[in-house]
């Protein structure tokens, strides 16, 4: 934590996952040296270790909202799969069913997040972005857009519009390009 004039929060956090698994791909005969004749898919096991940056500031930007302050949040994360062989997992995929997004040995994500109130809390907008970079391949991500309303003093709604982005449907949140998102939902307080 930084003293003021800096008033900012830096955060780092870790994991490390011994067993990892990784499916094959479908479209291939898997190991059938155990069982000759047979399809037998073995998924990979392997050792994975993430770490995550985040940098966190209240800041008062005047023009936007001369009365409250903004909150923003910009996260950094990679995870690295050291233990993965190129060679010997070529056949690894990150989800089943889509053989052409394999394991990559190392997976970058920034994430960005901004949100303010407005009228002490009746309106509250929100904005969110992520993106996956992806050296091996294509690039893919999202951004949001949330928009909360306080109707008294037990009621809440909130509507979201979520835009998925990216040039390949098989990139992580690629996954989701072709389903854009819109939600809205009523919450009663008792």
């Amino acid at each position: 934590v930084f003293d003021d004039p800096i008033g900012a929060t830096l955060r780092f956090e870790g994991a490390v996952e011994p067993n990892r698994s990784y499916s094959q791909r479908s479209d291939t005969g898997g190991d059938s040296l155990t069982r000759p004749g047979y399809i037998i898919y073995k998924p990979s096991q392997e050792v994975a270790v993430s770490y995550a940056v985040v940098l966190q500031r209240p800041t008062m930007i005047r023009f936007l909202n001369p009365v409250q302050n903004f909150l923003l949040v910009a996260q950094f994360m990679h995870t690295t799969v050291p233990t993965l062989d190129p060679i010997k997992d070529a056949n690894a995929v990150q989800v089943v069913g889509y053989n052409d997004w394999r394991a990559q040995k190392n997976s970058y994500t920034v994430i960005a997040f901004a949100t303010t109130q407005y009228w002490n809390g009746i309106f509250i907008p929100r904005l969110t972005g992520a993106w996956i970079v992806n050296p091996y391949y294509k690039d893919s991500g999202f951004y949001s857009i949330d928009l909360g309303f306080r109707v008294g003093p037990h009621y809440r709604v909130n509507v979201m519009a979520t835009d998925f982005i990216g040039k390949n449907a098989y990139r992580d949140i690629g996954l989701f390009r072709d389903r854009d998102e819109l939600h809205a939902s009523v919450t009663v307080l008792f």
